[in-house]
């Protein structure tokens, strides 16, 4: 519902799963397909989905990268 929300005023949204050390292997990928289907229909969304573990330090500097690049430093 957030995604269509900000879709309508233009919004580009990144989406990014956290803590994705609390899934299996299995619920992430089942994840990112749920998630990559809405965003083939949805204006102004990042088809590619970020993914983030603290635990695993997993992600962190795609995240920061992605971050940079969307201020225009990258």
């Amino acid at each position: 519902e957030m995604i269509k929300f900000l879709a309508q005023y233009g919004t580009v949204t990144q989406i990014i799963l956290t803590k994705t050390d609390d899934l299996s292997a299995r619920e992430l990928q089942n994840k990112l397909l749920e998630i990559n289907t809405i965003a083939q229909v949805t204006a102004n969304l990042y088809s590619h989905v970020l993914t983030t573990s603290s635990i695993k330090k997993s992600g962190l500097k795609e995240l920061r990268i992605s971050i940079l690049e969307s201020i225009g430093k990258v």
